[in-house]
């Protein structure tokens, strides 16, 4: 019971780091994406959008803290079969309610996942058959496309009036586009996209900077058709005029034009950046990802501060220590004394109001290790105790307090 409490506690302890640094990644991106594609281009901007993935990883890493604390050094054994915490019903009441928790965030995670799949199901079906041609995938229906679709093998699949509806020149330019998409691995971006909105379902934040983020997708994708073609500025805008918009719920697909604002694509067409302007967007990216992960580490490391006094019963003797240390951060017993030989590391993490979790690791000299637990409410004792509750032979009690 008490490891598969411990893991409820830590999905949800990351699922909230998670989702806290990529909604501040997300308003930062959202603050600043035009702004600098107004200086350095469209590939800038969408660039930027890296500032997300590092600050989900700085998030998940874990934090490098001092060495533990060492708090006194204690004589007797502890027997890991015999050792229990005290636990109070609301305390089992309020880790029935994280249950529950979990397999909200679990079963939105699924359903959501589930309908990108369908979606994209959907999709492919609409297109019809595929008939190569020369490289290129012709569907047998011309409601969808021109399209990149496709994971680990993007395919350009074209509408089947294609040839009739394009011209020689918007035919080259939208193939060109879509290679594009291949070459900078899109399709995969777009998937690691899905999953995020899956994960993070219940964040409305996130869904809008997936609009957001296949937008500037796309605007990076025509700087760099227009950079190679700038002649054809002209035909390629009469290319996006002719596409019909897909409204498809697809994971894994580029589209030529989607849903995305038709007259800012056309007027974005007729920028152009410098090289220098360039390079320095490039460095402000860099600096914007550094800054995410530095950013979310910091405010990981400067939690809260507690203050811990340890009561010690062996028999009739007691001992007590206090100690002062971050939230999460490791503080350390062990016995250095004649006789049986254990020792232990304790971290205390916050829980919902003003509760915390102490978890600890016990190690006794039989080598068995033990994980109990406590859930405290700020200010009020709590005991891991060995043999009878009335008379217990060995008790830790702990009392945590805000510093």
């Amino acid at each position: 019971m008490a490891h598969s409490v411990l893991d409820l506690l830590d999905l949800l302890d990351l699922l909230a780091r998670l989702a806290l640094a990529s909604t501040c990644a997300i308003v930062m991106v959202l603050l600043v994406r035009r702004p600098l594609r107004a200086f350095g281009g469209a590939a800038g901007a969408y660039l930027c959008w890296l500032a997300v993935p590092a600050a989900l990883l700085a998030a998940a890493l874990p934090v490098p803290t001092a060495a533990p604390v060492t708090v006194l050094a204690l004589a007797p054994s502890l027997k890991a079969s015999l050792l229990v915490a005290s636990v109070a019903p609301a305390a089992i009441e309020w880790l029935t309610w994280l249950d529950w928790l979990a397999r909200l965030w679990a079963g939105g995670a699924l359903a959501t996942g589930v309908l990108f799949v369908l979606g994209q199901r959907a999709f492919v079906r609409s297109l019809g058959g595929l008939t190569e041609r020369d490289g290129i995938f012709h569907a047998a229906s011309a409601r969808h496309g021109p399209v990149l679709l496709g994971l680990f093998r993007p395919r350009v699949v074209v509408p089947a009036d294609f040839t009739a509806r394009y011209s020689l020149d918007e035919q080259a330019l939208i193939i060109a586009h879509e290679r594009q998409h291949a070459a900078r691995r899109d399709p995969a971006a777009n998937a690691l996209l899905v999953v995020l909105q899956s994960a993070f379902w219940f964040n409305p934040l996130m869904h809008v900077a997936a609009s957001r983020f296949r937008f500037d997708q796309e605007l990076a994708c025509d700087s760099a058709v227009m950079a190679r073609h700038g002649a054809a500025r002209q035909a390629y805008a009469a290319a996006m005029l002719k596409t019909q918009a897909a409204g498809a719920l697809a994971l894994a697909t580029c589209h030529w034009q989607s849903s995305h604002p038709l007259k800012e694509r056309i007027m974005q067409l007729k920028k152009s950046t410098s090289t220098p302007r360039r390079h320095a967007t490039g460095l402000i990216v860099a600096l914007l990802a550094c800054a995410s992960m530095l950013g979310t580490v910091s405010a990981r490391a400067g939690g809260e501060t507690y203050d811990i006094a340890v009561k010690f019963a062996d028999g009739p003797g007691t001992t007590s220590a206090k100690v002062r240390v971050k939230a999460g951060e490791e503080f350390a017993l062990r016995s250095d004394q004649p006789g049986p030989v254990w020792s232990g590391v304790f971290t205390v993490t916050p829980a919902a109001g003003d509760a915390v979790m102490v978890k600890m690791k016990v190690t006794p000299e039989s080598g068995i290790v033990a994980s109990p637990m406590l859930l405290l409410k700020l200010g009020r004792p709590g005991a891991v105790r060995e043999g009878d509750a009335a008379k217990p032979t060995f008790q830790i009690g702990l009392t945590v307090t805000r510093a």
